[in-house]
């Protein structure tokens, strides 16, 4: 994991120089422009910079934080087997299946759990998209983060639209196994931390046999 944070650090370092380069040419020519010339070719440099430094970073993140599965991975419908397990044991984590993805959050609509959220004062929900790709059996772990409001739970929860791009890359993969084990512990021990759903999910699938990389979309 350390190794993957330097290799991100350093690329993230050069791909910023190299933008910076990019604008020299600019720089050099600027005393033969008039201003508003300069102005205007300094907003579309600025613009490109802008729209493309998320694609640049997602791209050079799948790369690095790779992770290659172990033994021979199982089918995917065993791996959906394995995922929709989760929402019938006692765990705060609830599993939905869409086509292509797995989407897994907080269960805060179970009165018990938004009851010891509230407790703890979550104020933002962690959400998980997990997308499947049957052919190089490989899932792509995308993460998201959403306010919740439990004011008048458990009556009534309340959820942002809106899903904000988040990136938590500590995690560790341990000998266990069964995700269902991984989950299932004690109630009080869990801080509805984004690691408390994805650390144990990772451990899952690369035990299981599949790829997983890191992204931000």
């Amino acid at each position: 994991m350390i190794t993957c944070y330097v290799k991100i650090l350093l690329t993230a370092s050069i791909l910023i120089l190299c933008y910076a380069i990019s604008y020299l040419p600019l720089i050099l020519i600027q005393s033969s422009l008039p201003f508003d010339q300069f102005l205007t070719a300094s907003l579309a440099w600025f613009l490109l910079v802008l729209f493309s430094l998320p694609f640049s970073l997602n791209h050079f993140l799948q790369k690095i934080w790779f992770f290659k599965g172990k033994g021979k991975a199982i089918t995917p419908e065993e791996l959906e087997s394995l995922l929709m397990a989760v929402n019938t044991i006692d765990c705060p984590v609830m599993v939905r299946k869409k086509p292509k993805q797995y989407i897994l959050t907080w269960r805060y609509t179970d009165q018990h759990w938004s009851e010891r959220m509230a407790i703890e004062g979550i104020t933002k929900s962690y959400v998980l998209k997990l997308k499947v790709s049957q052919s190089t059996q490989t899932l792509k772990m995308i993460d998201r983060m959403q306010y919740i409001n439990l004011d008048l739970s458990p009556i009534k929860v309340r959820t942002s639209w809106l899903l904000r791009p988040r990136l938590y890359c500590h995690t560790k993969c341990t000998r266990e196994i069964a995700l269902q084990k991984l989950l299932s512990h004690n109630g009080d021990h869990y801080r509805f931390k984004p690691q408390e759903i994805k650390s144990p999910l990772f451990t899952a699938l690369i035990n299981n046999g599949w790829n997983v990389r890191f992204a931000l979309f």
